[in-house]
């Protein structure tokens, strides 16, 4: 499997995760261990993949703690947050973030 798809999966999985815990909040190790499924044993690097083309997405926000560490949630501020999840979890390749501009 490639990083590719095992990042696509976890979008996926998250995605799902959130639509029946909207109120969750985790960070990425709690992510991978929580979240997602026990033999999914995704890498850190593609935990955190997902949450950034989630975060791109303005679906998850990234919430600073007081110790540093960051954890990560719904956004509560998208009035079509349900519609995305539901999109992200069928199929993520459906919605995905704008590939950045480059400065000219």
């Amino acid at each position: 499997m490639s990083s590719d798809t095992d990042v696509v999966t976890i979008v996926k999985r998250i995605a799902t995760y959130l639509r029946q815990h909207p109120k969750a909040s985790d960070m990425p190790q709690g992510i991978a261990r929580w979240w997602l499924a026990p033999d999914d044993q995704a890498t850190p690097a593609a935990v955190e993949a997902a949450l950034q083309w989630m975060r791109d997405l303005d679906v998850v926000a990234a919430v600073p703690a007081a110790d540093g560490r960051v954890h990560y949630r719904c956004r509560d501020d998208v009035d079509d947050l349900d519609a995305r999840l539901e999109i992200l979890a069928r199929d993520p390749l459906a919605l995905q973030p704008a590939p950045a501009r480059r400065p000219v």
